[in-house]
């Protein structure tokens, strides 16, 4: 018998927490109104100023993952410069980082960050690996019990449901 769902969601998390130290936002199962679980761990700092200069409709990093499957290093995106979403996030930062998009049923997306060096390609692997599972012990779950949304919280992960 497998491990019960919240113990799996919080392994995987405490995992991708080692493995992007300087944070991680993924948007589970996207559906026309945007993601039905979305776990954020990026500074609130960034969170905060992304969503307040709409940085969402000109970020590239999330324009790919619309359109690709797999993953993409945000220095390898054509976006650059002072004004840029990535140069915006690395003074916050989000030095180094990369985005991936899988789809098994419905679109899942992340983006995981380091402050100190680039991703190793064996990192990569991991955190896509901890974003499958995640996928796919979420799939079926209409949302996330309270008291484990509580667990996720209490590991500085802001949850969104819906």
């Amino acid at each position: 018998m497998g491990q019960p769902s919240d113990t799996i969601i919080g392994q995987s998390l405490a995992h991708l927490k080692q493995i992007a130290p300087a944070g991680f936002a993924l948007g589970l199962h996207m559906g026309f109104g945007g993601p039905r679980l979305a776990l954020n761990g990026f500074p609130e700092s960034w969170v905060q100023g992304y969503a307040q200069e709409g940085l969402r409709m000109r970020d590239t990093a999330l324009r790919w993952c619309f359109v690709n499957e797999g993953i993409v290093r945000w220095e390898d995106l054509p976006e650059t410069g002072p004004d840029s979403v990535q140069a915006r996030a690395a003074a916050h930062g989000l030095t180094h980082g990369f985005s991936c998009a899988l789809v098994d049923g419905l679109r899942s997306i992340g983006g995981f960050a380091r402050a100190d060096r680039p991703f190793t390609p064996e990192e990569n692997e991991a955190a896509v690996a901890e974003m499958r599972a995640l996928h796919a012990v979420t799939a079926e779950m209409p949302t996330l019990p309270e008291p484990l949304c509580a667990r996720i919280r209490k590991m500085g992960i802001a949850v969104r449901q819906g």
